[in-house]
This record gives C-alpha cells, structure tokens and sequence, in this order.
C-alpha cells in the first residue's frame, strides 16, 4: 500500500517482533527456508515447515492437541511431546515439576521418578541410571565423585564412564576415538553462577564469544539475575520460557530482567511480578517500564492492574501515547487519578473518552472450532451452529453456519484442504465450483489480496448473482453446498436461514490460505443486492462486510484485546489517479462506461475530504503523454480525456503506465503535468485485452533466438508498481477464460483474460473488477474507497475486529456509514472518515476496538 505521512501516536513498540528478529540473529548456518534455517516468521520458511519460538525454521507435527497421539500434546512449536501422569508439561529444570517427578531434557517434560533402575536402559531420554539406584538429569552432579564409579552418566565427575574403553567424555559410543570434540567437565564453574564453564563457552575456544555468557561473570547482562537463573535448563540456548542472559531487558519494557523477576527465581509468578516476556505485563497499552517513570500525579501506574485508579478507563486509555507522563495538553487524563482536572466530572464521564471504557468495548462472541481451526468474533445478534459436513475418510471438511437474527445477512465458514498455495489460485478453484450460480455476464467477481493480521496470505472477494425468487437463506445454503461439493440436503443442522427473498443477491467471501495445516478458510455473507446498495440504510452492508474483510477470523483458541487509539484531526493525503486506457475499437462503450461513473470521483473525494487530480494515458503511450487535460480536478475533463485518450491503439498498457510514471516524476515539468511528491498514487488499467507485451513473451523458439522470460517480465512489472509505490487496480476480463464473448472482443460485456493486469493489481494490494459488469459504478465505487483508506492518516495501531471499532471526534460518537459516518478499509488497515463527521484539524479522534491475541495463552 502507499506510505502513510503520518501514524497514530504510538503507545506500545513491536516489541515481540524484534525479540523475534534477536532471537533468530542468534541461529546459524542452515540453507535459507529449508529444516532448522533462520527465520522471524513462516513467510522465511520452505513451505510445509514453520518457524518456531526460538527463530528456526521446522517440521509441522501438530497444530492442535489431538493431532498427537495418546498422552502426549501439541506443543507451541507444533511439535508433539509426551504428557507427564498428572497432564503437566513444560519444564525446564527439576523444580519445576511435581513432587516425585523430574524434568527430562531435551523433549522438557515432566516424568514420574521411576522406584529404582539397573541401568541406563531403565530410564526415560536424557537421564542415567545413578549408584542411588534412581533415574537423574545428565546435567545434574552425580551424587558420588570416585573417578571409577562405572555408572554410565557422562556428567562431568567420571573419567571412565564403563561403557567404552576411551576414557572419552562425554562418551560418544566409539571406543577406538579419542574424542574429537572437547570434554565438558559439569562440575567447573569458575564465576558460581550455576552454569558450568563448558557451557558458557560453548564451542570450547577459551574466550567469550558474542552468542556466550561470560564465564568468569555470574551476571553477564547486568540485569541482576545470576546467568544459571536466566539459563532455567542450563544448556547455554535460550528457549521459550527463559529470560535472556545476554540482553538486561530480554521484553524491552525498560526494565531489567531483575527488576521484574524480583524473587530471582527464573519464571513469572503472576500477580507478584511484572512478567520478563511481556512488555505489557497487565495489557493496558502502557509498556511495564513506562509505568514506573513516576511522570503522574501520584507517581507510579500499576503494570499489574490495567485500571490503576479504578475509574473504568485502562491506563493505557488515559495516557493515551503512553510514555508514562501525564500531558492535559494533549487531551489525557492521569491514569492514577478518578477526576485529572478537578472538574467535579470523573474521567470516565469526560466526553472524550467515554469509548474506551471497559464497558464500552463492543461485545463479541468468540466462537471456536477445533477441528477446523478457526475462532470466529459475531456480535451477539448473530445466531451460530457447527456443521456435521460428512467428510469422506481422512478428508479435512469442518464448517458452520450464522445468521442475522433481526436483519437479512446469512453466511457460513468453511475449513477444507487447499486446492492451491496461492490464494488468487485457491480463489479461482473456488469460482469454478460458483459457476453453476445463475448470472449475469459471468460471476462478475471482484477481488482484493492482503495479509491476515496473522500472517496468512488472503482475499476479499464480492459477487454479482441473479437467482430470481430465492430467499438469502436458501442461497446462502447453496453456495455453501458448492464450495463444500456437499448436498445441503444432506447436510446435518443447516438451518434455513433468512426468508427475505429478492432476484439479484451479492456473495462478499473472505479466503484465507493457511500452508501451516493446507487448510483453505473460507468466510461468506449473502444478502439481497437491494440492502447492499442503500447507502441511507447500509447496517446489512456494513455487518455482511464485517464478516468477510479479513478481521473476523483468527486461528483457534483465540481471545481478545481492547485497544484505544487517540489522535487529532489532520487532512487525509492527496491522490493522483492515472487512467491508463485501451483505445482500441472495442473500447468505445467501455470508455463510456468510465464516464458515466465518472461523477463518482467528486462525490467520495469530497466526502472523504481528499485533494484529488485524475490523468489519462492509453496503452499506446510509449513516451508517457497525458491526455489534454493533464492532471485535473474537473470530472468533465476527465470524462473528455477517458473517452479520448492520447497515443494509438496497441496494448502494452503496463509499459505505458511506467513510462507515464516515469514522466510525471520529472519535477522541472509544470504542475499540471507532473505528479505530486506527497500524493499516493493511484494507477487504473481499463482494457479488454491482455497486455500485448505479456501476451507476446514467449520462450525461445529456435536457437540463437532469446525469447522472453514470461514470469521475470511480469515480475518485473509487480516490482515496479509496488516500488513506487503505487496501489493498481485493473477493469479487464475474467481469467482465466475472460468473460462474455471474449473471442470476439468487442462492445461492453466481452474481454480477454486479463490476467498480468490483475496479477499487478493484487501485488500492489488493489481490486480486480471485470470488464463485463454490466455498469462500472460498483467497482469504480470500491477503487474510490480503496483510494480513500490507501490516502487516510488514521492507521490504527492494531488490526482490529471491524465489527467492534467506535470512533468519537471531540466528544461526539461518529456512527459507521459509507457517507455521513467512518469506514474502514483492511488492506490499508485505516478509518476513513466522511462527510460532516471529518475530523477539523487540531480536534480530538479517538477510536477504540478490539482485536485477537496473537498467542493463546496470552
């Protein structure tokens, strides 16, 4: 998407993130993406391996529990790992665990003490059988020190460990070797930090090196906590429930490690200490350490308690950049006072913040499928039930279905295996199972391709349906029927759904790709054409859309978090739009399709408050001339210029629109020609033929003879437009087959498959509509609002559940409405305000929401 000028104020860093970037900076030497190489998350890992809590790329064993088998359970590295007796797991040393059992390392799990062992084959991995006749921890010291006790526990205390004739150690099951690799004596730790030297220096080279703790300093960090406390496990790597001895503040809160673990006992103990992992200990979004900077009335916030002066508000809702200082200036009220002004009004009753109350919060359910992986946030009126989809053996088919209580919007959730790794390719499988939905001039689909908040490629998807006298619920069980290859009949518990009945319905789906599981999620709202088209009455809009934007669905066993993000009033970025039209013979009606819609630009740029300019170019245009017109502001001369676009008619439209880029960033031409340094940039490429330089790209066909390289070239292009950058939107034909008579390729309705144009358009982050719809308003309305979330400045700080976002600007709620109210546009991640709710400069915005946990445990 286009850069943004400005963010809100922020409140909490990534800090996650770049613990995540440190900790696999600490990995080494494994082929980029393949098994156990570098990684910060999936996206750098081969596909079919993950990357775990420690920043290494691995194989997928489980996703969930039960893909474990018997007694054992998915850990969160998605590896299956044994249950201890009692269902306990995840230890690191022996105290953590039971009285009676002892933690095995490496798999940390507990296991109960055996009664009594002969030998080392008695006891469980990575333990020995010691002279007490019971199983102990390699790294623990043995409870004798006779050079010659011939037990077999390589710990450090045995030169001969009677399984070899060497006199190895550790013994490494060869007795004609002299142990090439350095002994590890267990029982030398020169600074008592409890961690043996051969551990602090791990590769045995006799000095400190970057990724080591310092063996002759107990503390390396300075954080206050002995080395051997942070390393719980003490195997010199830190794992996922360990404080970093080589980083004082291991969850860069601005506090040290021992300032949080104040018992120094190497964990969290939760309601005492503020927690070493978490920047937020208590989720008010003000980071520990900043609530420890005495900067309030009464000094210090609470970072365990989220509401320190209990007047309903987080603290994180009153200092709202949550540097830890109370600013009135900037419209905050003090965290650690119940009236900041003395007004005789509690905070909680001051207009400005009235949103982000507890209270205030939308109320969601979060419904959960273990099965089908998914949690899925409705607002109460929703009425939802699971789905008995009678999958064949070993197939993966979950599903559910909700619907509207009151209003007429019915949709479904479906979890089956991909069809393809990529979602433009997933979504193409799945329009081929819609074709048997009636239509008009084809599905008339319209897509957009993001990333989920979790880091799934996805996309958001709108059709066009004419199923005359059906009711929503009756259609909505028949496409669901289709993208599950499934009998609704035969499907157990489908409810019927809404009655209201109609003749032209829209299907709005979201698709989510998810290469962990080869799962494909998809989310789909159905509801009359009618509803989605009032925009005095857009409540059925806005909930059908709420439900398939990208923000309703996380993965499994998610909850949520409240977020309060506050601002002031500043005008949105200008945008420049650049029409790059095929001037071909068949084009003249779809020419006159974009005028008749052209009206559309003034009225959703003035609503939105956007300076706007719109020039024209043909894909014809070798030297990047525009239109008469240049850039202008005047609808009319746009209609003009669209109708009549400079240059010829051959179709190299994306080399056209480069070279018309690469023009208008000339800053010595004047300014009506030139585009403007801070405007986004909007590119929109009208044609019913596939780019003629795409379509002419072919391999080599005799020798000395250099072809072209399709996908380099087409990449070539992607990298471009998004470099810019630019956002792209095509109004082109279908792929992968077109649409209408495509063979003919003439008048409105008819199109090749316009399949490089639309591979830009997604790269970029922008829509695809087809050229066979029978009017533009519609996609040229959803370019618009694109346009307008790309050129806003109200980014949210979180990816937030869109059903659950209230905005107030200077005391007064703003009510969701595509024209009098906000909307908010998932690609962009912002709120667009319209019409008289438009902030003025300088006022007061505040937004609250809520939106998943990325942990489950959290």
């Amino acid at each position: 998407m286009t850069q943004k000028r400005s963010r809100w104020i922020p409140v909490v860093v990534a800090m996650a993130a770049i613990s995540a970037i440190m900790t696999a900076a600490c990995n080494s030497g494994s082929t980029a993406g393949e098994q156990g190489a570098d990684c910060v998350s999936d996206e750098d890992c081969a596909q079919g391996l993950i990357c775990n809590s420690v920043g290494q790329c691995i194989t997928v064993e489980c996703i969930s529990d039960p893909d474990c088998g018997e007694n054992e359970y998915c850990r969160e590295d998605h590896r299956c790992n044994p249950l201890t007796a009692d269902g306990d797991a995840g230890c690191s040393i022996d105290s953590d665990c039971p009285s009676g059992f002892t933690c095995v390392v490496p798999g940390n799990y507990c296991a109960e003490i055996d009664d009594g062992c002969e030998n080392g084959d008695d006891c469980p991995p990575g333990q020995y059988c010691a002279p007490d006749g019971r199983c102990h921890n390699r790294n623990e010291a043995d409870v004798d020190v006779v050079p010659t006790d011939g037990d077999d526990a390589p710990d450090g205390d045995l030169p001969t460990d009677g399984d070899e004739s060497d006199g190895d150690t550790p013994p490494d099951g060869d007795p004609a070797d002299e142990d090439p690799e350095p002994s590890c004596d267990m029982s030398v730790d020169t600074d008592d930090d409890g961690l043996p030297d051969c551990i602090e220096d791990k590769n045995h080279n006799g000095r400190r090196d970057p990724d080591e703790t310092d063996l002759n300093d107990p503390d390396t960090d300075d954080d206050g906590l002995l080395d051997g406390v942070e390393d719980r496990n003490h195997d010199g790597t830190r794992q996922f429930n360990e404080t970093d001895p080589l980083d004082e503040d291991t969850d860069f809160d601005r506090l040290k490690d021992g300032e949080e673990d104040t018992n120094a006992n190497g964990q969290w103990d939760p309601g005492v200490e503020t927690d070493p992992h978490n920047p937020d200990t208590d989720q008010d979004n003000v980071i520990d350490g900043n609530e420890l900077t005495g900067g309030y009335t009464n000094g210090d916030s609470d970072p365990l308690d989220r509401d320190t002066d209990d007047d309903t508000l987080p603290d994180g809702a009153e200092d709202k950049n949550g540097n830890g200082t109370y600013e009135p200036e900037l419209g905050e009220t003090d965290p650690t006072l119940v009236d900041s002004d003395d007004d005789g009004t509690p905070d909680n009753l001051e207009s400005v913040i009235l949103i982000c109350q507890d209270s205030a919060y939308t109320e969601l359910n979060l419904l959960n499928s273990f099965d089908g992986n998914w949690t899925l946030a409705l607002l109460p009126a929703f009425a939802y039930v699971e789905l008995d989809l009678l999958p064949n053996p070993g197939e993966k088919l979950f599903g559910a279905a909700f619907e509207h209580q009151t209003e007429s919007v019915a949709g479904f959730i479906v979890a089956k295996p991909l069809a393809s790794g990529r979602v433009a390719n997933q979504v193409a499988a799945d329009n081929a199972l819609l074709a048997p939905l009636p239509s008009t001039g084809g599905l008339n689909h319209r897509g957009r391709i993001y990333q989920s908040y979790d880091g799934f490629e996805a996309m958001t998807s709108r059709y066009t349906v004419t199923v005359g006298g059906a009711s929503v619920g009756a259609l909505r069980n028949r496409v669901l029927g289709l993208l599950a290859n499934r009998n609704p009949a035969a499907i157990s518990a489908l409810p019927a759904g809404p009655a209201e009945t109609g003749v032209e319905f829209e299907i709005l789906t979201e698709t989510l790709v998810r290469l962990d599981d080869g799962t494909a999620i998809t989310i789909a709202a159905v509801l009359t054409k009618a509803h989605y088209d009032d925009r005095n009455n857009p409540e059925e809009r806005i909930l059908a859309t709420d439900l398939t934007d990208g923000s309703a669905v996380a993965q499994s066993q998610r909850g949520t978090f409240s977020s309060c993000d506050a601002d002031i009033g500043k005008p949105s970025a200008p945008v420049d739009f650049l029409w790059v039209v095929d001037d071909s013979g068949s084009m003249s009606e779809d020419q006159q399709a974009v005028a008749d819609a052209a009206s559309l630009f003034g009225q959703i740029m003035a609503s939105a408050g956007i300076d706007f300019r719109v020039g024209v170019t043909s894909t014809d245009c070798a030297q990047g001339e525009l239109g008469d017109n240049k850039f202008t502001r005047d609808t009319a001369q746009f209609q003009s210029d669209v109708q009549d676009p400079p240059c010829g008619s051959s179709e190299y439209g994306l080399r056209a629109g480069q070279a018309a880029i690469n023009h208008a960033q000339n800053s010595g031409l004047p300014e009506r020609e030139r585009l403007r340094a801070e405007a986004s940039i909007i590119v929109i490429f009208l044609s019913d033929e596939e780019d003629q330089q795409y379509q002419d790209c072919l391999p080599p066909i005799f020798p000395g003879w250099p072809g072209c390289d399709k996908p380099q070239l087409l990449n070539g292009y992607k990298d471009y437009y998004k470099n810019v950058p630019t956002t792209a939107f095509a109004i082109v034909g279908d792929t992968p087959d077109g649409c209408g008579n495509a063979s003919e390729g003439s008048g409105q309705g008819s199109g090749e498959a316009g399949s490089a144009y639309i591979e830009v358009a997604y790269h970029t982050g922008g829509v695809f509509g087809s050229i066979c719809a029978p009017n533009f308003r519609p996609i040229m309305e959803e370019i618009l609002r694109a346009a307008a979330g790309t050129a806003s400045t109200y980014e949210l700080r979180h990816h937030p559940i869109s059903s659950s976002i209230r905005a107030m600007v200077d005391g007064t709620e703003v009510p969701r409405h595509p024209t009098l109210g906000f909307e908010y546009d998932v690609v962009s991640e912002t709120v667009v305000f319209y019409g008289d709710s438009r902030p003025e400069a300088g006022r007061d915005v505040v937004i609250s929401y809520r939106y998943f946990r990325d942990d489950p445990k959290q």
